[in-house]
């Protein structure tokens, strides 16, 4: 293996992407030798690399964004060429995925910001403490950071995993005077249990359309309760899968 891949190197001939699309192989005669397969490099890929002396290109980019040409998408790949992800169907009016799409949009994620109901206490000069509501993204703390989830998962899924890892780490801060602090120092963030907290969103479609949902309670998907409104239906208090308004219609309207 070690002969062939020095054989290689001599002749100058470089890497490119196997016929899958993911990965990486290195022409060597009659056969090939892979540098990286789904598991990341390979040890004729470290060899590779030490012996040509240049930097391995690290992993395959699942979050790049797919770039349209005509009525296909296409992403780059480890060697720096593109190959199709998905063809527009004008007849059905969709996106057709290949093979090399359905792996990459299988590996697509949305991204999830909690933001917790905080009342920011900041002592002045005097002594006296000055309190103020606000609101307080995960961004701003680096061990939670943005949230990552799968796109193929369902909406309340999803949240129902970013609320389990908000409250797995609200529930590791310290309490002090009965009083959960998420982020202690010269304004210290107690969090507002008198408010809901809340969540961003951001997604991005096989067609590369980016959506934004902003300031939504984090309910692991249960629909909003109204409390105190007489003849109110059951089925409004369904969990609906982020459908809540045709879904609850839907019961109720007969044709």
């Amino acid at each position: 293996m070690k002969a062939q891949i020095d054989a290689a190197i001599a002749a100058g001939t470089p890497p490119k992407a196997p016929r899958s699309g993911l990965g990486l192989v290195l022409p060597t005669g009659a056969r090939f030798r892979t540098l990286y397969d789904k598991k990341g490099l390979t040890a004729a890929g470290k060899y590779y690399y030490d012996k040509a002396g240049v930097p391995p290109p690290g992993q395959f980019d699942f979050q790049q964004d797919a770039v349209r040409k005509g009525r296909s998408q296409y992403i780059k790949l480890l060697d720096g060429t593109q190959k199709k992800v998905s063809t527009w169907d004008n007849v059905s009016r969709e996106w057709k995925l290949t093979a090399l799409g359905r792996q990459f949009y299988s590996k697509a994620v949305d991204r999830y910001a909690v933001l917790w109901p905080v009342k920011i206490q900041l002592t002045c000069i005097n002594g006296s403490i000055f309190v103020r509501e606000d609101w307080m993204p995960s961004t701003a703390i680096e061990s939670l950071g943005e949230i990552e989830v799968p796109k193929n998962l369902s909406e309340t899924a999803q949240r129902q995993r970013v609320a389990s890892m908000e409250r797995q780490w609200r529930d590791q801060q310290p309490d002090i005077e009965g009083e959960k602090v998420l982020l202690a120092g010269y304004e210290t963030h107690i969090l507002d249990a008198s408010r809901e907290i809340q969540y961003n969103k951001l997604s991005v479609s096989q067609q590369g359309d980016v959506s934004a949902t902003m300031h939504r309670p984090l309910r692991e998907g249960k629909p909003w309760t109204f409390h105190g409104l007489e003849g109110i239906s059951a089925d409004s208090l369904e969990e609906t899968d982020g459908q809540c308004v045709s879904y609850q219609l839907s019961k109720h309207i007969k044709i």
